[in-house]
């Protein structure tokens, strides 16, 4: 009886061990899940950061490209305006050689 009653608790100080084993190897594992958990939300925080800004130099960029066409319309059209202005002088001197 005395043999079973020592067996039964060095069973119990085994299990008692395993189960602070187990407690500690938990406890561990939710700060490793917390610390990784922060490092995710960093690197989502970072990247929508530079989304952001990758979306707003394309916007720039367009606007610019836009605006570079404009411009180059611009300066067609006056070159246009330019050179029918100057064959329409061109016109009224030869009618006023002609007279």
């Amino acid at each position: 009886m005395k043999k079973e009653m020592e067996a039964l608790k060095e069973d119990n100080e085994d299990k008692q061990i395993q189960v602070t084993l187990i407690r500690a190897n938990r406890d561990r594992f939710v700060e490793i899940n917390a610390r990784q958990a922060k490092v995710l939300r960093k690197l989502r925080y970072e990247v929508a950061k530079k989304d952001e800004e990758t979306i707003k130099q394309k916007a720039e960029v367009q606007k610019k490209t836009e605006d570079g066409e404009l411009f180059a319309r611009d300066a067609q059209r006056l070159k246009q305006d330019r050179d029918e202005v100057q064959a329409e002088l061109r016109n009224l001197l030869r009618q006023k050689l002609e007279l």
